[in-house]
């Protein structure tokens, strides 16, 4: 019970100064991506193409009607502590955002497409892929 109370005052102390406290917060882990899917030779939409993520495949999305797809961005718990007003990570190397996602699209009828796309802009939260073309 000593050490508990001891322990309490201590982390008390330190975040009523203002030197440790500790931010919980969720940020983005992978970046999304958008575009449009067409056919390689009638430049049709291709709809219903399976965009999914090729680390995780459970993070996947359709093309629509007019070929365009929307795969959302991923967030992730990070963990930070504030010194003295500067924010510095708990795990550096661990919570850092990917500048890469590397996509797979799956569509009957056409051969399956693996495309690694990189963020050019830090403050974008989508990858634009542009216009696709998919070979049958």
């Amino acid at each position: 019970m000593r050490y508990f109370i001891r322990l309490s005052f201590l982390l008390c102390s330190l975040t009523l100064s203002g030197c440790i406290i500790p931010v919980p917060h969720k940020r983005l882990h992978d970046v999304g991506v958008k575009g449009r899917i067409l056919d390689a030779q009638s430049h049709a939409p291709v709809v219903a193409a399976k965009i999914e993520d090729i680390v995780d495949p459970t993070k996947f999305t359709y093309s629509v009607i007019d070929g365009t797809f929307m795969l959302k961005p991923v967030y992730g718990l990070h963990g930070a502590y504030v010194f003295a007003g500067v924010s510095t990570s708990i795990f550096p190397n661990y919570d850092a955002p990917n500048l890469t996602r590397t996509i797979t699209i799956i569509a009957p009828g056409y051969h399956n497409l693996t495309i690694p796309l990189n963020r050019t802009d830090a403050h974008d939260v989508y990858i634009d892929a542009g216009t696709i073309p998919l070979k049958r």
